[in-house]
C-alpha cells in the first residue's frame, strides 16, 4: 500500500500527518467519533457532507449539558439542554450570534482530533489488515516537543497507536496520556474513529421540525429591516424582539410586538433618534412610512425572539453604501486544512455554550501550532 502523507519507512513527520488528516476530511463526507475519558467522559460525534456542507454535530458529557448543532448553507440550528432537562431550539439565518457560535463549534471536532494527534511524536509500527483495507499503524514514541507544555498543563507521558490509510485518514486511534497541573497528575484516555460516508447521509434532525425560522433583509437605505417569519409558532402581542450587532454580539435595543405575527407574514423593524435617545419600532404586514428621524443601521445586525422553547435569529449584512440590501447568508469559512473562523468575541451568556466543548480541546502551543497549519 502507499504510505500516508508524512509517514516514511524509518520515521514520521507528525505535522504532515495532522495536515493530511484535515485535508482528507475536506475532500470526503465523513463521521468522526471521539471521546476523552478520565474520572468522567466527554463524547463528540460529527457528521459532515462534502458536497452540501451539511453538518450534524453532537457534544455530550457524563456531567453537564449536551449541545447539538445542525448546519447547512441556508442556516444553523442549535439544540441546547438546560440542567433541568428542558431543551431550547434556536435557528439562525444570515450573520447572527447563533450562526457565529455554531460555526465555531461545528468545525471544532477535527481540530480537537488533530491537536491530540499533534501531542505525540509517532513512529511506524507496521501494517494492519482491516475490513476496510490495509492501515499503517503508528505508535506514540514520545511527547511532542512543542506540545509538551500546554498553557495550564504539562504532558508527562503518552502511549498508544493510530491507524492511518494511504490517503491520510486516521481511521482509528486510542492512546493514554498523563498531564500535570499544579503538582498533581491525571491520566486520560483519548479514542477516535473516522469513517467515510456517501453524500446525502446527513439529514435535518427531527428536533428542528417545529423550530422558529425567519429571514431578514434591509431596505430604504438601510433604515428598515424586513423580516419574513417563515416557520414556527406565531409571535403573539407582548413578545419581545431584540436587535443586536452581528460582529460584537451586542444588544442594541428591544421592542415589544403590539400585533400578532404568524408564519408567512412579514414584519418590519426601524429605529428613531430623538434628543440622543434611540427607540425601536415594529410594523406588521404593511411596509411602514418612515418618519424623518428614522436612522440607518450602519453595521450588520440581527433580530431575535423566543417563543417558549424555540427561538429564531435573522441577520442581514449592512454595507451602508446602497439603497437596498438583500438578505445575506453567512459565507462558509474557508474549508481548507485548518482555516480559522473570524476572531470575534461572543457575549458572556453565549460563551457559556462553548465551555463544554472547550474541555475536549488542548490549548496553548498545540492549539496555536494547529492554527498555523
Amino acid at each position: 500500500m502507499d504510505l500516508p502523507p508524512g509517514v516514511y519507512t524509518e520515521n514520521v513527520h507528525t505535522d504532515d500527518v495532522g495536515i493530511a488528516y484535515r485535508n482528507r476530511l475536506d475532500e470526503i463526507s465523513y463521521v468522526v467519533d471521539a471521546e476523552v475519558r478520565n474520572s468522567s467522559a466527554s463524547h463528540l460525534t460529527t457528521r459532515t457532507e462534502n458536497d452540501s456542507w451539511a453538518t450534524h454535530m453532537h457534544f455530550g458529557r457524563d456531567t453537564g449539558t449536551p449541545i447539538t448543532v445542525y448546519r447547512t448553507d441556508e442556516g444553523l440550528g442549535f439544540l441546547a439542554h438546560s440542567g433541568s432537562g428542558a431543551t431550547v431550539t434556536i435557528y439562525g439565518t444570515g450573520p447572527t450570534g447563533a450562526r457565529m457560535l455554531g460555526e465555531s463549534v461545528v468545525d471544532r471536532p477535527r481540530r480537537v482530533v488533530s491537536s491530540y494527534i499533534d501531542a505525540a511524536e509517532w513512529e511506524p509500527l507496521g501494517v494492519r489488515e482491516t475490513d476496510g483495507g490495509k492501515r499503517v499503524v503508528l505508535s506514540a514514541a514520545s511527547v511532542g516537543d512543542e506540545t509538551a507544555h500546554w498553557e495550564i498543563e504539562t504532558i508527562r507521558s503518552i502511549d498508544g497507536s493510530i491507524d492511518v490509510n494511504g490517503q491520510g485518514l486516521i481511521t482509528n486511534g486510542s492512546f493514554t496520556f498523563t498531564v500535570e497541573q499544579d503538582g498533581e497528575t491525571e491520566t486520560r484516555t483519548f479514542t477516535v474513529e473516522t469513517e467515510r460516508r456517501s453524500d446525502g447521509f446527513v439529514t435535518e434532525p427531527s428536533w428542528l421540525s417545529e423550530s422558529s425560522r425567519a429571514e431578514a433583509s434591509a431596505e430604504a437605505a438601510d433604515k428598515l429591516l424586513a423580516v419574513d417569519l417563515t416557520d414556527g409558532p406565531a409571535l403573539d402581542p407582548g413578545t419581545t424582539l431584540h436587535v443586536n450587532t452581528s460582529d460584537e454580539l451586542q444588544n442594541l435595543g428591544s421592542v415589544t410586538f403590539d400585533e400578532r405575527v404568524g408564519p408567512g407574514q412579514t414584519f418590519y423593524v426601524y429605529r428613531t433618534a430623538d434628543n440622543g435617545t434611540t427607540t425601536y419600532h415594529t410594523a406588521v404586514g404593511k411596509r411602514p412610512t418612515l418618519p424623518e428621524n428614522a436612522t440607518a443601521f450602519t453595521q450588520s445586525v440581527f433580530v431575535s425572539a423566543r417563543v417558549g422553547d424555540t427561538g429564531f435569529e435573522a441577520g442581514v449584512e449592512i454595507s451602508g453604501d446602497s439603497e437596498t440590501e438583500a438578505a445575506a447568508e453567512v459565507a462558509p469559512p474557508d474549508r481548507t486544512g485548518a482555516a480559522d473562523l473570524p476572531d470575534r468575541s461572543p457575549t458572556e451568556s453565549d460563551g457559556r455554550i462553548l465551555l463544554g466543548l472547550a474541555a475536549l480541546a488542548p490549548v496553548g502551543l498545540a492549539a496555536r501550532r494547529l492554527d498555523r497549519d
